[in-house]
């Protein structure tokens, strides 16, 4: 599954895929977001528009589905047939929810150790690097292969993420926002 916006290292990850697909030829990608904000944003930029019509053909290699923007549920339901959550990004998060709800649902990480995913990704595999470099890629898609071919590993990894993704469930979250808002 990769539940992020497209524009923040998608891209990578369909330059991989048929590598993935190769190895793997019954795997499954899974992509939901959706193009709505990007469409708002790089509305009359030609040069974005044409990233965007490279990247939507990119989405058409075997084994790949687009969903597009999901509602909560619907975007559980899909998380939850999934098995690995993979995001390689070129873009610093701050909070990554994506990454949050993933691990709550046993979906074992695969992504570049960046900014915040360093704290919001406790499980799985974070690789070291920037996503632009060839060799980082290298290493991404030899941890992403080695994690779908390691029943065992993805086992230990799939409880680890639930134990750690519990701690944030929405309603811990919300608790903890009305207590500091009781707060004088």
């Amino acid at each position: 599954l990769y539940s992020s916006s497209y524009d923040r290292g998608l891209f990578y990850l369909l330059e991989m895929w048929p590598k993935v697909h190769l190895k793997y030829p019954d795997s499954e990608l899974h992509i939901a977001y959706g193009w709505n904000l990007f469409d708002k944003v790089a509305k009359g930029n030609e040069e974005r528009q044409a990233w965007k019509r490279k990247m939507m053909d990119m989405m058409e290699y075997p084994g790949i589905t687009e969903h597009g923007r999901l509602g909560k549920e619907e975007l559980k339901e899909l998380r939850q047939s999934c098995g690995i959550w993979t995001y390689p990004p070129d873009f610093k998060e701050i909070n990554c929810i994506s990454a949050l709800d993933a691990q709550k649902d046993g979906l074992v990480p695969v992504v570049i150790d960046l900014a915040a995913l360093s704290e919001t990704v406790q499980s799985g595999v974070k690789v070291k690097g920037d996503i632009k470099d060839k060799k980082v890629q290298g290493t991404f898609i030899d941890e992403l292969l080695a994690v779908m071919g390691d029943t065992k590993y993805w086992e230990k990894e799939s409880e680890k993420a639930k134990e750690f993704g519990s701690k944030f469930s929405w309603e811990k979250i919300a608790s903890l926002w009305i207590e500091e808002f009781k707060r004088p």
